[in-house]
């Protein structure tokens, strides 16, 4: 087959409505975009444009049948600074560019290679082409003279910050020892808030920003020798980093979204998990290995760049995998990121063009989430596609905007399908197909199983499906009616049921309840249990903390019984002793102040009765004291 002239294979599905399940990718290219000049990055706006950035620092769009506008969306070629690995190097648009036109580029710029990070929004009279005069310059970075190891990927993430990866500084092995050096800005993954300060603000929670002396704020992760190119998955929010090696190693770092920043990824102390000079760590430096590495002796393997998790509607083979490529070789490698929390690479395309054909320089994805890559030396783009007749049948938990993958979920979710072009669904409940549930979207508003069914344009089927059901009641014990605020016996440990949920309220630590950390009044303790369905239901109860001032403890008051519970205009209190004091009873409002307050004289006879017709129905705290004892209990009046 000529590999120059590529042509889609595919299998054709014999039934409708036939599940095919997933197997590990082939990769093939279909040429879809040509006439750029060194394209190294390729973005899209939330529309179906895809613009594609030339390292001359001219900035082009196509349109979704990748027809290439004749005019540049943007210009800048007079301020920067091209040779070697310079030049215009990024692009991400805000979040938010189709109400604000705000766009970001990263550059080098012409008087001395200095790496900037500058702000552009899009002419006011056309959407096709951008302000040139509109440029605000968040940050800019000194850089060697050396040519090479400029960074230049910005991307945002889910959390709405702008990030951009820098390289070390270029030359060779890192001869300024950058990456480890954090007050430096070389070698870094930053995190910027463009929205929160003029030019820019310190994200609240990057991990270095409380010791200034040491680390420079913006910094989210370090130890990186030339990051090309990194991004965020669109439904975990986890961060791949493609870092190029130094001469053996390439590697694929990954940051976890729960991690929150702070990583060192070890350049130039280790080259992927091998060796180079170790001794710029210190023996007590915590560094993060690379989920996958690969050598350069591999078939002509020289220098990874880096791609994005595949979110499509198309390639089931493809989806949720990481997708990568050699840009020497040209081989296509997939890693997917497994349930035990390991990592698996397969080739997934080798060789898929002519050798002479495909230099690899950078992935890009349009608004539906399928892949795109650019070839910088015949300037073309490709569309990744893969050799298997099977779209995408995964069922997405849409939580208030926020999707998320299950098996299973509550009823009431939102069920959310894959979206592609040319692509038509059916619902089914417990195998029956659901009349004129054709949408890419259904509720999940009964108890039992939804099959989603995706059926693409060569009438090829998949299908998922989902169990959806109730949420599970919870309760709780081990919580008192009443504790004394200088209660020794601390914590109080309360058991849930089922186990596993989680305990909130005043002087609530873990699962115990201390009553000193509460505080004297009334306490709202709650547990909450989420179930293997995402459901999630609380049980709540009460008790009261009172003060105890020079009392160490309530004595045991196992002979005193209330009666009635709960009371309607008189309580009794069955003593079952002779006292020899005189013991005062009081009522207290659970704000602490006394509604009745009467003195008995020392006990002759075994039962009190004591009238309540004139206090309002309610809940209230019963105290009964007698010499040092203390007696304390919740007491329910009713009207």
């Amino acid at each position: 087959m000529n590999k120059a002239s590529y042509f889609s294979i595919f299998l054709i599905c014999l039934f409708a409505h036939t599940p095919i399940f997933a197997q590990e990718p082939v990769i093939a290219l279909q040429e879809f975009s040509t006439g750029y000049t060194s394209p190294v990055d390729i973005q899209n706006c939330g529309d179906n444009r895809l613009f594609v950035v030339q390292q001359n620092g001219y900035i082009y769009w196509c349109d979704s049948m990748g027809i290439r506008n004749s005019s540049p969306f943007l210009d800048i070629s007079s301020k920067i600074s091209q040779s070697s690995e310079r030049g215009l190097l990024g692009l991400a648009f805000h979040p938010g560019y189709l109400n604000n036109g705000f766009f970001f580029v990263y550059y080098t710029r012409l008087t001395d290679g200095y790496l900037r990070i500058s702000r552009f929004s899009v002419d006011s009279l056309n959407e096709n082409a951008a302000d040139p005069n509109s440029e605000l310059i968040l940050i800019e970075i000194p850089h060697p003279s050396y040519n090479n190891h400029n960074g230049g990927c910005l991307q945002f993430a889910p959390d709405g910050y702008l990030y951009a990866g820098t390289g070390d500084g270029g030359s060779f092995g890192d001869p300024n020892e950058n990456a480890q050096n954090t007050k430096n800005y070389l070698g870094k993954m930053l995190r910027l808030d463009v929205d929160g300060g003029t030019p820019y603000a310190i994200p609240s929670d990057n991990p270095f920003i409380n010791d200034p002396d040491n680390y420079y704020p913006e910094i989210w992760a370090y130890g990186l020798r030339n990051p090309w190119r990194f991004s965020f998955d669109r439904i975990t929010g986890d961060l791949w980093i493609a870092d190029v090696g130094q001469n053996i190693w390439e590697e694929i770092d990954f940051m976890p979204v729960i991690n929150g920043g702070g990583q060192n990824y070890g350049w130039d102390c280790f080259e992927g998990t091998h060796t180079y000079e170790p001794e710029n760590c210190s023996g007590s430096a915590v560094l993060t290995d690379p989920v996958y590495e690969y050598q350069h002796e591999s078939g002509g393997d020289c220098s990874v760049t880096g791609g994005y998790i595949y979110r499509g509607g198309q390639f089931a083979n493809l989806y949720g995998k990481y997708i990568f490529v050699d840009y020497c070789s040209g081989k296509f490698r997939a890693t997917s990121h497994n349930a035990d929390g390991t990592f698996t690479t397969t080739l997934a395309g080798d060789e898929v063009i002519d050798e002479d054909e495909g230099s690899f320089s950078s992935f890009g994805k349009d608004h539906h989430e399928e892949l795109y890559v650019t070839d910088v030396t015949h300037g073309k783009i490709y569309k990744l596609t893969d050799t298997t007749c099977l779209p995408v049948a995964a069922i997405l938990a849409n939580n208030n905007g926020t999707l998320s993958i299950d098996t299973a979920v509550c009823i009431g979710t939102a069920l959310q399908a894959v979206i592609g072009t040319g692509l038509t669904y059916q619902w089914q409940f417990n195998g029956i197909d659901i009349a004129g549930a054709t949408s890419s979207n259904y509720v999940a508003a009964n108890a039992g199983s939804y099959t989603l069914f995706v059926t693409n344009a060569e009438s090829c089927t998949n299908s998922s499906s989902v169990i959806s059901g109730v949420a599970t009641i919870p309760s709780f014990d081990g919580l008192d009616s009443v504790y004394c605020d200088n209660d020794n016996n601390l914590p109080h440990t309360l058991y849930g049921n089922p186990s596993g949920g989680i305990f909130s309220g005043n002087g609530i630590v873990g699962d115990t309840f201390n009553p000193a950390i509460a505080g004297i009044g009334s306490h709202i303790i709650t547990y909450s249990y989420q179930n293997s369905f995402g459901c999630i239901a609380s049980y709540s109860d009460s008790t009261v903390v009172v003060a105890c001032t020079g009392v160490s403890s309530i004595a045991g008051t196992s002979h005193i019984q209330i009666f009635p519970v709960p009371c309607k205009g008189s309580f009794s209190i069955n003593w079952n002793k002779i006292t020899e004091t005189i013991t005062e009873v009081s009522i207290f409002n659970l704000s602490g102040q006394p509604v009745m307050s009467i003195q008995v004289l020392p006990m002759t006879e075994s039962i009190s009765t004591f009238n309540v017709e004139s206090i309002p129905g309610g809940m209230y705290l019963l105290r009964i004291a007698s010499g040092n004892e203390f007696f304390y209990k919740k007491l329910l009046i009713e009207n």
